[in-house]
């Protein structure tokens, strides 16, 4: 996972664009928290460098999303294996985000959690809610939670993150545009506040 997220390794397969897009984002999650928030900010800075435009990642839009909704309190939903989420939560502390309660289903490849059902997401979800967390996060691009986030939201009774949802928010939200739509959640709901200006990798 290392390896796949080097800076260099990201910013040569920008090279592969056709057209400089106006922002960029390296949308995966474990890929993004596994080098610590430092590392994190190296590939958004390295991408914001070679690309001349604002960048971020899947890890990045979490803290964004998370300070966007003022929310300093997780639980995790997490499909990895118990040292994978704790290597997130880690990630999250350096931020300043405490992780209250965390679930690990020790899932298997992309491929196979492209397949989980709604009912096994909204079982992981439910599982990994806590009390006292502030917003229940999902960290895993392959799994189709989109469809999902008004369901989990109105279950579990507070904002649930996933790592898609967080994605596309926060690339939205670096480009200036107005990160609002129906059913996706608090978080493109436009009750989280104001966008903050459009900036390179934070």
């Amino acid at each position: 996972m290392r390896e796949i997220g080097a800076p260099e390794r990201l910013t040569r397969a920008a090279d592969a664009f056709a057209t400089t897009p106006d922002v960029v984002s390296w949308a995966c999650s474990s890929c993004s928290f596994t080098r610590g928030l430092d590392g994190a900010r190296a590939q958004a800075g390295a991408l914001a460098a070679h690309l001349g435009v604002p960048a971020s990642s899947t890890s990045l839009a979490y803290l964004a999303a998370l300070e966007r909704l003022g929310a300093g309190r997780v639980a995790l939903a997490s499909v990895y294996h118990p040292e994978l989420t704790a290597r997130l939560s880690a990630f999250l502390a350096e931020a300043g985000v405490e992780t209250v309660h965390a679930v690990s289903a020790g899932a298997g490849r992309d491929r196979d959690l492209a397949t989980w059902s709604p009912a096994r997401i909204t079982g992981l979800a439910e599982a990994g809610a806590h009390d006292d967390a502030e917003a229940v996060l999902l960290p895993e691009t392959a799994l189709h939670t989109t469809p999902l986030l008004g369901e989990l939201e109105a279950r579990l009774g507070k904002p649930v993150l996933t790592a898609t949802a967080v994605t596309v928010w926060d690339a939205l939200d670096r480009l200036g545009a107005e990160p609002v739509q129906d059913g996706l959640g608090t978080l493109f709901s436009g009750a989280a506040g104001r966008r903050r200006p459009s900036s390179s990798s934070s």
